[in-house]
């Protein structure tokens, strides 16, 4: 996917927190002076590896499963001469409980760290790709999780945001403890891989950085699937006019399935784009304008069954399914599938 042509280092931060941005609307580099001082929960993941358990999330396009395998090969060569292991899976390539099963718990490196002594780092990328092919997946991981000695363990799973398991995460905090396992996102791009990644490709990065201000596409900018959008327009001429446009454009963009794996394996959704727009943009616009009296927490759509916990800044799923919308001179209804989706 096109974050895979971004192998700059990356930063976590814990779901929790709600990042402060500076420096003209980009994150400050935790690892500068004072960079810390604006998020002191930002780190590198040198600052986590430690963590028994970790869950790596991010949106589509960030980058994710690129940061994870620059975290394994870390892991990996920090481990070179022990006799510690570090292993990666990658859970789209499973099609039933067995292949996953054979592949991973019975892998005879899995089988003899069971039988020893010694520590396993175990990654596991893409949960939510693995879920495509496999339905019950969660059910098995927590399953096996279940059977294994968590002492000597050290266990990661990547997932997009959206597509994260509550179930799951109870599991793990069952299994490690809640003081041991960390839930974290990846934050955006810094000021200064957007810099590097211009000069790469011979653009004066001062102008591109000053059109992207003048348009306040700095949001854009920070994503790699859309940073990667805004220089291909840029080199081939200037941007849209209207910040209106280049917005559009760039939301549409992300609302493009990008990861290679899941259009091999035409797992692209049953929606296209221009629906997946006009969809986050309502969802968008409830969340903005809605009247909620908490305006410092986070808001989002609950789409769990309502039994009296939906907390107070959400909105219910069944809020959002109203009315119809025109796209491409044809209508369609909103319905809870297709928020979901």
């Amino acid at each position: 996917m096109p974050s895979q042509d971004y192998k700059f280092k990356r930063f976590w931060y814990p779901t929790s927190v709600n990042l402060k941005y500076a420096c003209g609307g980009y994150l400050c580099n935790p690892e500068e002076k004072w960079g810390h001082i604006y998020n002191p929960d930002l780190v590198a993941f040198d600052g986590i590896s430690e963590k028994p358990c970790l869950v790596l999330l991010g949106e589509a396009g960030m980058g994710k499963t690129t940061a994870a395998e620059q975290a394994y090969s870390q892991i990996s060569q920090k481990l070179s001469g022990s006799e510690d292991v570090c292993l990666w899976f990658k859970l789209i390539n499973y099609d039933s409980d067995k292949d996953l099963c054979d592949a991973i718990f019975r892998n005879e490196t899995f089988q003899a760290w069971c039988r020893g002594k010694h520590k396993l780092y175990l990654f596991l990328d893409s949960l939510d790709e693995g879920l495509l092919s496999i339905k019950k997946l969660v059910i098995i991981l927590k399953r096996e999780i279940e059977k294994l000695p968590c002492d000597r363990l050290y266990f990661r799973i990547t997932c997009r945001t959206a597509d994260w398991k509550d179930g799951l995460e109870k599991k793990l905090k069952e299994k490690w403890g809640e003081a041991n396992v960390g839930v974290y996102q990846l934050a955006p791009l810094l000021r200064e891989n957007v810099i590097e990644e211009a000069n790469k490709r011979g653009i004066n990065s001062d102008n591109f950085l000053q059109e992207v201000f003048s348009k306040n596409a700095i949001p854009l900018a920070t994503k790699p699937i859309t940073l990667k959008f805004l220089l291909g327009i840029y080199q081939n001429g200037r941007f849209p006019s209207s910040q209106k446009d280049l917005y559009e454009e760039g939301c549409l963009q992300m609302c493009e399935e990008v990861n290679p794996d899941r259009r091999d394996s035409d797992n692209i959704g049953s929606l296209c784009a221009k629906k997946r727009l006009i969809i986050a943009s309502r969802i968008a616009a409830l969340l903005l304008f809605s009247d909620k009296s908490d305006k410092s927490a986070k808001s989002a759509i609950w789409i769990n069954p309502e039994y009296g916990d939906m907390p107070q800044t959400d909105i219910a799923i069944r809020d959002v399914c109203l009315g119809r919308e025109n796209i491409d001179q044809q209508e369609f209804f909103f319905d809870e599938n297709c928020i979901k989706k």
